[in-house]
């Protein structure tokens, strides 16, 4: 175990750790993907929304509150590849997914199986179940991302993937899932949520 204490204290990242709360210096905490360490200027700018803009602000905040969803879109829209004012903040994942999904099925009519696969996050399964469900189809899922060429057909409307599997951390290869999936009249959804501002995109 010496090597491994000698390789953290090495990493060039480091310095990063003193930067968040850690309340327990022992706990090993892995679980980054779903809710990482608090950074202090977060929890300042929870507490000056909350008390500043909205407890004295009131509805006057709406003057710089109205464009938020673009202006944070912008900088979340640099790690993803995309221009100005071509990323929303908007809602949570799994809503705004359901959204897309349900938007995408919906022009894709009568095509309405969503191919997806098996080690897709749970949230993303339920979702794309449910629309496929309500557009009269059904959901697909692989067990590899290699048979997907065999399970996109005529029928499929969508093809909803992470791009990062979060068990495994398997990259998918978007650019040729995405041509894969345009090649048979699919549109492609991907959720980003595990790989913006991790890896390259």
């Amino acid at each position: 175990m010496p090597e491994l204490a000698s390789l953290d204290a090495a990493d060039p990242l480091r310095g990063f750790v003193d930067e968040f709360v850690v309340d327990d210096p022992d706990l090993i905490y892995l679980d980054g993907n779903s809710l990482g360490r608090l950074h202090p200027a977060v929890a300042d700018a929870v507490e000056r929304a909350t008390r500043i803009e909205w407890g004295d602000g009131l509805v006057r905040s709406w003057s710089h509150w109205i464009d938020g969803p673009r202006r944070v879109g912008d900088l979340i829209g640099s790690l993803i590849g995309a221009g100005p004012g071509q990323t929303l903040i908007a809602d949570q994942t799994s809503l705004n997914l359901y959204k897309l999904a349900w938007a995408a099925v919906e022009v894709q009519t009568p095509r309405n199986v969503i191919v997806t696969d098996a080690g897709n996050f749970p949230s993303d399964h339920y979702v794309l179940d449910a629309v496929a469900r309500h557009h009269g189809g059904t959901l697909r899922a692989v067990d590899t991302i290699t048979d997907l060429t065999e399970a996109i057909g005529n029928d499929t409307a969508l093809v909803s993937l992470s791009h990062v599997d979060f068990k495994t951390g398997e990259l998918h290869d978007m650019a040729a899932i995405t041509e894969l999936a345009h090649g048979s009249g699919a549109l492609a959804l991907w959720d980003l949520s595990h790989s913006a501002g991790v890896v390259d995109i």
